[in-house]
């Protein structure tokens, strides 16, 4: 099997992974309608950072399964930061939520848009740093969206809101895009963010 094979299959899985996790998450806090322990803070944030990831492997065009997982991702993110604001303990109103999310949606198209056209041509002629500050970025928001739960474990003293399948496949979501990674023939940023996961 080639690298580009290996890395394109390793990356579909990773994918996957990182598709379905939230998942479990979000079938646990639609069946308890309550999302107490499952903060809100860290969906927002893990949106977010979809963002800057699109726009660095859209610039760097990386493989399509790259180029399409931070939009699932971010699909799938934003199902439970809905959730985690409509149900209790936030309990926003149906119209707060639409407006945040619609909000988003648009600054994210504008963004997208905007510097995925105005990035690719610089990153062809080798002037990768634009593209290096979006995988910061987005390394950074992802890595923030992991420090809420800690409190939220330490306000409950322990697990509550949380299913445990869903941390199963984050671990194997660390490992399909770690080794997919691994058969890039250049390593950038991205490569912390792995070490970050």
């Amino acid at each position: 099997m080639s690298s580009d094979s290996a890395a394109t299959v390793l990356a579909t899985v990773a994918t996957v992974c990182w598709c379905v996790q939230l998942i479990p998450q979000i079938y646990y806090n639609w069946r308890r309608k309550d999302c107490t322990g499952f903060p809100p803070i860290m969906m927002f944030l893990w949106v977010l950072s979809s963002i800057p990831f699109s726009i660095y492997f859209c610039i760097t065009r990386g493989n399509i399964v790259l180029q399409i997982q931070p939009h699932l991702f971010m699909f799938f993110s934003f199902i439970g930061f809905i959730q985690s604001c409509y149900y209790p303990p936030i309990s926003l109103s149906k119209k707060e939520i639409f407006l945040i999310v619609t909000s988003v949606i648009i600054f994210d198209i504008g963004i997208e848009v905007g510097f995925i056209l105005g990035l690719r041509p610089l990153h062809a002629r080798d002037i990768t740093w634009p593209s290096l500050i979006f995988g910061i970025i987005a390394i950074i928001l992802l890595a923030a969206g992991l420090l809420p739960p800690y409190f939220e474990l330490a306000k409950r003293q322990g697990q509550v809101g949380w299913n445990n399948f869903w941390f199963l496949l984050s671990i194997l979501l660390v490992l399909g895009s770690r080794l997919s990674v691994s058969y890039w023939e250049t390593w950038t940023s991205l490569e912390l963010y792995f070490t970050v996961l």
